[in-house]
């Protein structure tokens, strides 16, 4: 995330790639959080909110996609708000 904070596609894409890559088991979806955060980053809405929805069916709440501040551009994305918002 860092390279993706300082501007630098190529090397914040290389991470994602090695992210996707990950075989690890007991991730429950942290690698793909972590790659929806650098395409937040990057400016990629669309990929970003695909990916945080990966990472919910991969095991990470909601409550966790909320919180995290790389995230926040997401919030205009409606697939994404309804992923967040509270239900009841």
């Amino acid at each position: 995330m860092i390279a993706a904070r300082r501007g630098d596609r190529l090397e914040a894409e290389r991470t994602s790639e090695r992210l996707a890559k990950l075989t690890t088991p007991y991730l429950h979806g942290a690698n793909t959080l972590a790659r929806s955060e650098i395409a937040a980053l990057l400016g990629n809405v669309a990929e970003a909110s695909r990916l945080a929805r990966q990472a919910n069916a991969e095991g990470v709440t909601p409550a966790t996609l909320h919180v995290r501040p790389n995230l926040v551009p997401l919030l205009g994305d409606p697939a994404f708000k309804a992923l967040v918002t509270p239900v009841g």
